[in-house]
């Protein structure tokens, strides 16, 4: 179930869960299904709304139907722009925006660094007002590396896409289920230029390349799962295209809205009404993964990538084909290889993948990126992912040990290499508040064992910015890591996050955390492209919920030593 903010996260959300679950199941035991329909539209009164109005909400509803339906406006009617339609049909809609958005921002003359914390007028703080966050464990093992940024890359979270068309048994219940907890219908504007936002980001990942230094230019952008909101094909298919305008690679992570409804409801359990009309759900983690690459070995008449699906040159920067699915570590490094890839599907890929971002040179450690799916049964279900209504056993021991057996294996073998720093990703927080039993824990004992040399874990799933340091055992003779959780795209303050490792002039390893949003939007001129108008309407939009105020109240609750901070950590993690 969608979160709204950070501080409410331990209230409501598990309640609104346990209520939609419940209601889904008195309806299944009623031998009705859960149903979603795309939200139909009255032709008549529509045509006249177009007459009278230049809203490119109502226009693009008309757009849409004249593309779904064959029916026609008189000429002098038919607006110029589309919304957003699915599949092949909204790569034009995107595009009309992108074109125009790029050159303007490329245009732009963008402050890089805030001159304050409270007035921002620049993309990101500087490094000289980073809070150092203290966990009060001595740092005094040092090594000698040179000094300087190792790694540079984007971590992203939560965009959470939401096909605005798509709702559960009418609109009417949906809009009164966003009063019991957000998530269902959102803020208009929110929704339906959510798009437009997730585009600039794109656009100030792309200028970052332009301005910031050699070495801190990111070398990949990860999101750590929930593309999508409502779990349909429409959603993920516009996340792949829009997210392959990056001008770097990127990886992806699964999360519990990306192949379930509402992010709580598995896909058999859900009926779709009319689902010729353009939409249908995504159903599995198989179906995911494959629409990343060229969407093969699925149902291609529902299920397919975009036409700027990775290709030679892109595969050949990540060694992936299916951004990062497809990933094990070395071993396909070859270009051809890769291209053998490209037009088939993904085997062996269960949603977790390893991959080396850069190998030991000299007196600097080599890093290794290791990614969790913790919406899998290896983990006994994170909060937030379906427990199966008819299963009433735990599932099989054996197999829940499948991923954590891999983890182990990878993390003893990159061990016994020497010199390398590993960190993690995954969707969920390690904790008893976002899994339904103590199997994180297994999760969290391997990243503390020292010889591992795992420093930090990165993830989201809550909508807000939250850092813990774990300490093993209660123990201070050696580090633990750094669990860093991210905020939303989604939600209001709706930022971004730009992470450095490296070591500082005193000799000791950091990682510095840099939240970055379109500061410029607020201060857009005469006639701004579509683009940043629309991500101006979104940002808008997350801001205010039914009381006008209680997001922007919430975002203020935030510890502000939970983003923009410096996290120090050893390494190695032991003498």
């Amino acid at each position: 179930m969608l979160k709204s903010s950070n501080y409410r996260e331990n209230s409501r959300r598990y309640g609104i869960n346990f209520a939609i679950i419940l209601v889904v199941y008195l309806f299944m035991s009623n031998g009705c299904a859960f149903k979603l329909f795309e939200y139909p539209v009255d032709r008549n009164e529509l045509e006249k709304a177009a007459e009278k109005t230049t809203d490119e909400r109502v226009l693009g509803l008309v757009k849409s139907l004249e593309n779904r339906s064959g029916y026609k406006l008189a000429p002098s009617k038919a607006p110029a722009r589309t919304e957003r339609l699915i599949r092949k049909d909204l790569q034009d809609f995107i595009d009309r925006e992108w074109l125009e958005g790029r050159r303007y921002l490329e245009n732009m003359d963008v402050n890089l660094y805030s001159s304050t914390i409270k007035d921002v007028d620049g993309l990101l703080v500087p490094d000289d007002l980073l809070e150092t966050f203290d966990t009060g464990f001595s740092f005094d093992y040092q090594r000698n590396n040179t000094t300087g940024v190792k790694l540079s890359f984007v971590h992203l979270s939560d965009v959470q896409l939401r096909d605005e068309r798509v709702y559960m048994f009418s609109k009417r219940l949906t809009e009164i289920g966003d009063y019991i907890a957000d998530g269902f219908a959102h803020e208009p504007d929110m929704v339906f230029y959510d798009h437009s936002y997730y585009l600039t980001q794109i656009g100030l990942i792309r200028r970052f390349q332009e301005l910031l230094p050699e070495d801190r230019k990111p070398a990949f952008m990860i999101h750590t799962g929930d593309s999508l909101h409502m779990g349909v094909v429409s959603e993920l298919y516009e996340f792949i295209y829009m997210s392959n305008k990056l001008n770097i690679p990127w990886y992806n992570v699964l999360g519990n809205h990306d192949y379930q409804v509402y992010g709580n409801l598995d896909a058999k359990d859900v009926g779709v009404i009319k689902p010729n009309m353009g939409f249908q759900t995504v159903n599995s983690r198989h179906n995911f993964i494959h629409m990343h690459g060229k969407g093969f070995h699925v149902d291609t008449s529902v299920y397919y990538s975009p036409d700027n699906a990775p290709d030679d040159d892109t595969t050949f920067m990540t060694k992936s084909v299916y951004n990062g699915f497809d990933r094990r570590g070395d071993g396909y490094s070859l270009p051809g290889l890769l291209r053998e890839r490209l037009n088939k599907p993904c085997v062996d890929c269960p949603g977790y993948y390893y991959f080396e971002i850069k190998e030991p040179k000299g007196n600097d450690p080599g890093i290794l990126a290791v990614v969790l799916d913790t919406t899998t049964k290896d983990f006994r279900f994170a909060k937030g992912t379906v427990f199966r209504h008819n299963e009433t056993t735990p599932p099989d021991p054996m197999r829940r040990l499948e991923q954590l057996k891999w983890l182990e294996k990878v993390l003893v073998e990159y061990s016994k290499k020497g010199d390398w720093i590993v960190i993690a990703f995954g969707h969920h927080s390690l904790n008893s508040k976002s899994f339904f039993d103590e199997s994180y824990q297994t999760v969290v004992d391997l990243f503390n064992n020292p010889e591992y040399n795992l420093i930090a874990y990165f993830c989201g799933h809550s909508h807000g910015y939250r850092i813990r340091y774990h300490e093993p055992d209660n123990r201070q003779d050696y580090f633990g890591f750094w669990e860093i959780m991210t905020n939303s795209i989604m939600e209001y303050p709706k930022r971004g996050s730009l992470v450095n490792i490296a070591v500082n002039d005193d000799g000791y390893w950091e990682i510095s955390l840099q939240s970055f949003w379109p500061y410029f939007l607020d201060k857009l001129g005469d006639d701004p492209p579509l683009m940043l108008e629309n991500a101006l309407k979104c940002y808008h939009g997350a801001m205010r919920d039914k009381t006008g105020k209680k997001k922007m109240a919430s975002y203020q609750k935030l510890n502000p030593k939970h983003h923009d901070v410096i996290l120090r950590f050893s390494y190695p993690k032991s003498k």
